[in-house]
């Protein structure tokens, strides 16, 4: 076998040719990626991928919020599937128009003799259908019910939902209606949910009536929002809460303050003969 042998000065000439050729190859490398480099930006990368990600996640949560608000405060104009005669009582039928020029459609159903009257005003989402079984209820006791769709809601006017804000006008307009044609004989107001809200915006008028029966009145919108939270609405929607609650009370234009009832229910100065189920 032959041996290669290799003198100093050939191992140096040839570690100075490796030396050489990869010195070139750096700088080549090193003037091809300068020559390919972007200016530098005015802000870094992480600062970048920051802005980029507050930017989107803004937009995307106001968008969120905004999208919800208006399916929350959508009108639900549903005409009643069932009548007072499905419960065999007789009735007939009203239309009225509030102070803001909103026509309400209702009912009116009394007994031979009246002993007074009950307004009942429904919830959120609802019509007067909804508060059938509370007819019966008082109607069997001899009482005369007033019963009427809110605003935007069942056969009535209206185009949007202000948790109760706007909808003390129906209120005030269905007391109105009453104490016109039945000026000597007692009132009373019963409201769910939003209608019983509704009864504490519309303190000034409800404070003549001789009873008050609020029925799941929410003490604020942002309570009444946690209370459903993963019965009627998904769980995840709890990050949004704030946005909706302050897009919802800003669209309407109204920008009511959060309705806490338990304060504005003192305003009526009137005996409340019942409170249930606070939200």
């Amino acid at each position: 076998m032959a041996l290669t042998t290799t003198t100093k000065s050939e191992a140096t000439a040839l570690d100075l040719g490796r030396a050489r050729d990869l010195l070139r190859g750096r700088l080549a490398d090193r003037t091809h990626n300068v020559a390919d480099e972007a200016p530098t930006p005015f802000l870094g990368t992480w600062q970048q991928e920051l802005a980029t990600a507050l930017l989107t996640g803004g937009i995307g949560y106001l968008a969120a919020c905004y999208a919800f608000s208006r399916w929350l405060t959508r009108p639900r104009l549903r005409s009643p599937r069932k009548r007072p005669d499905s419960l065999r009582l007789p009735w007939k039928a009203l239309q009225i128009k509030t102070d803001d020029g909103v026509p309400l459609a209702g009912w009116i159903v009394e007994p031979k003799t009246p002993r007074g009257t009950v307004a009942l005003f429904h919830g959120m989402a609802k019509n007067r259908e909804h508060m059938l079984g509370r007819i019966g209820m008082f109607t069997a006791a001899g009482y005369r019910c007033v019963a009427f769709d809110h605003r935007a809601h069942g056969e009535s006017g209206g185009n949007v939902n202000s948790f109760g804000f706007f909808e003390a006008r129906d209120v005030r307009a269905v007391l109105g209606y009453i104490r016109r044609f039945w000026p000597d004989q007692p009132v009373s107001a019963l409201g769910v949910s939003m209608g019983a809200a509704a009864l504490c915006y519309a303190a000034d008028a409800v404070r003549s009536c001789q009873a008050v029966i609020l029925e799941s009145c929410y003490y604020d919108i942002a309570r009444t929002f946690n209370h459903r939270l993963g019965r009627e609405y998904p769980a995840w929607l709890k990050r949004f809460i704030r946005g909706i609650i302050w897009i919802s009370e800003r669209r309407p234009r109204c920008s009511p303050p959060p309705a806490r009832s338990r304060k504005l229910c003192r305003q009526t100065r009137t005996r409340l003969r019942a409170v249930l189920d606070w939200q």
